[in-house]
């Protein structure tokens, strides 16, 4: 193999069926099978995923032959994972704004190994939810063990705190304003965030 790719430079599972072979003698004929079909001139390199053999072969003018043949496994593919909240909460469950940044993810084949950016920071083997409020983005980045690297990536904003709303009596009318007697049950309230709704119990 020209180039045996990924996690592992001698275990003949590649991305890459380009193959270099030996300098042919002068008087040399050179021919090349691949998974036993017709002997060519040259080298075809296959294209399908999966296990493949190719055989070279030499004749020389006085017509003695040699030939060696190589065993390798074409891997091209990787699936494209996947990544979205857990629980998108609150009033929209597709709108990105949720107050739990866990997430959800596909699950991986047994050939990959999975890291997580978070924001643009270093990749990790595990997800570390981020804690402060606003807009983060998390790349899910799957490379195989042919070195085929597949990526998804989900932007959220996390919004975990809430200003306590305050409420008193807007006039607590008589002889004490803060004995909460009242001839008026008129109530004062904080005003609310734009992106707030209000209810009331009585």
């Amino acid at each position: 193999l020209t180039s045996d790719t990924g996690s592992s430079n001698s275990d003949g599972i590649t991305s890459d069926a380009t193959l270099t072979f030996s300098s042919a003698a002068g008087d040399v004929t050179r021919t090349f099978k691949v998974d036993g079909g017709a002997a060519a001139a040259s080298y075809t390199a296959p294209t399908a995923d999966g296990s493949h053999t190719v055989v070279v072969t030499d004749t020389d003018t006085a017509g003695n032959t040699a030939n060696a043949s190589l065993t390798f496994t074409l891997d091209k593919t990787i699936a494209t994972p996947t990544v979205a909240l857990t629980h998108d909460n609150g009033s929209s469950n597709s709108d990105g704004l949720t107050n739990d940044a866990s997430l959800t993810t596909s699950a991986t084949a047994t050939d990959v190994t999975r890291t997580f950016t978070v924001d643009g920071g270093a990749a990790s083997a595990t997800y570390t939810a981020p804690t402060a409020d606003g807009s983060h983005t998390v790349v899910v980045t799957d490379t195989d063990t042919a070195g085929n690297t597949a990526n998804a990536s989900v932007t959220f904003t996390l919004d975990t705190t809430l200003a306590t709303p305050t409420l008193s009596l807007a006039t607590d009318t008589g002889s004490s304003n803060s004995d909460k007697i009242t001839s008026d049950a008129s109530v004062a309230a904080s005003s609310t965030a734009p992106d707030i709704t209000r209810t009331f119990t009585v």
